[in-house]
């Protein structure tokens, strides 16, 4: 049966990928530690598990409305406003199944083919490929490590065309753990509000910041909230990453067109996991803030271990669960017959010589560095680590 051309052009995610090659290892008896999972290794607090249960035995397993119900619609409007001050309309906020589904939404709502979206690199592997599936145009801009992978707004400025339609940004990001300073979210937010430009400000790890306070995107600018599609989630912050809730908020129109959209393919989400996300965003702080020192903990121990690899290099993430680690001195290195002409070659010299799974940095357009998550026991991260540092030592 003939593929269609349109999903011949979109690359498989490399993150799930390796994960799944981690996993089939693990089965057949290989003792292999994954950085290259993008979920909490925490497991789901246990007061939204009990929601959910009773969710079930009190039978709220029919169908829901489209945009999600008006209970969760409610507490997210109410989140929101506690994070970043701005003001939502339940009406204003659509349930999605997960933020991923939320982008893809977005996407979908307001490009028409041939429209131009604006990615900072790195980015995450799905932003591109989602682009794509809609028919529009994905424009790369790079950044730099001395800028700390944050793209400068001159530079959004420059990749603007008459084309453009939309930016992505993600902050903090995946894969760098960058965050972006409210003073920077402003310029760009000057530029895009210039060029009638469409901000999807993908913000699921707002919760996960280690240095510093979180500056959301829409709270940035005056008109921050009319050019954004504010995109987040449960996944990340609290570790429901196999539920699949997210949501997003924007003005009555985008978001009305988003459940149009999501009523022709998906219908709804289950109203059980929906009362779960309510009881999630009333969770007490203290689930949460206990899950971020952890997290800020192993960001420390992992950061000083890479230190000590030689020939590699990192800047510590400000936020997310993820460490970029520049390996561009060991581009060109072999070990035996094995040369390494990519991070990709190195990330699977690692696995296969280390038993260690981590991404290469093509899959978020940083060749010359690898992915790390450190969503996983300090056990893992010393013990990984250190398998990293002897197969290096062993590359001339």
């Amino acid at each position: 049966m003939k593929i269609s051309k349109k999903l011949s052009k979109i690359s498989e995610s490399e993150t799930l990928k390796v994960t799944e090659l981690a996993g089939e290892l693990r089965r057949s008896g290989v003792d292999v530690i994954s950085f290259s999972a993008g979920e909490p290794d925490f497991p789901t607090p246990t007061p939204i598990v009990e929601t959910a249960k009773k969710a079930l035995d009190d039978g709220l397993t029919k169908y829901a409305p489209t945009q999600g119900i008006p209970e969760l619609r409610e507490v997210i409007a109410s989140s929101i406003y506690e994070r970043t001050g701005v003001k939502y309309d339940p009406s204003e906020i659509i349930v999605t199944c997960g933020a991923k589904s939320a982008i893809f939404l977005a996407l979908s709502a307001i490009l028409e083919d041939g429209d131009e979206v604006i990615i900072p690199s790195p980015y995450w592997v799905s932003y591109p490929e989602q682009v794509k599936l809609v028919g529009g145009v994905p424009v790369i801009v790079k950044t730099s490590e001395s800028d700390r992978f944050k793209v400068r707004a001159a530079d959004i400025r420059d990749a603007i065309t008459k084309k453009t339609r939309a930016l992505i940004l993600n902050s903090p990001s995946n894969p760098s753990g960058a965050v972006y300073k409210r003073d920077e979210l402003a310029e760009i937010a000057e530029i895009c509000s210039e060029n009638d430009i469409a901000v999807i400000a993908d913000e699921i790890y707002d919760r996960l910041v280690y240095d510093g306070s979180f500056s959301s995107f829409v709270s940035s600018h005056p008109k921050g909230r009319d050019i954004a599609i504010y995109i987040n989630g449960f996944s990340k912050a609290y570790s429901m990453t196999g539920w699949r809730v997210g949501y997003a908020a924007s003005n009555r129109d985008v978001i009305r067109a988003m459940t149009r959209y999501q009523g022709q393919f998906l219908t709804c989400i289950p109203p059980f996991i929906q009362k779960a996300a309510v009881d999630a965003l009333r969770l007490h702080p203290e689930e949460i803030l206990s899950m971020v020192e952890e997290f800020r903990r192993r960001r420390d121990i992992a950061t000083r271990l890479i230190d000590n690899i030689p020939g590699v290099s990192c800047i510590k993430p400000e936020g997310a669960f993820y460490i970029l680690i520049n390996v561009e001195r060991l581009i060109g290195r072999s070990f035996g017959s094995f040369k390494i002409n990519s991070a990709g070659d190195l990330a699977l010299f690692l696995l296969k010589e280390a038993g260690i799974a981590v991404v290469g940095g093509g899959a978020f357009g940083a060749e010359g560095y690898i992915r790390l998550s450190f969503a996983t026991s300090e056990e893992n991260i010393v013990k990984g680590l250190n398998r990293m540092k002897e197969a290096v030592e062993r590359l001339i």
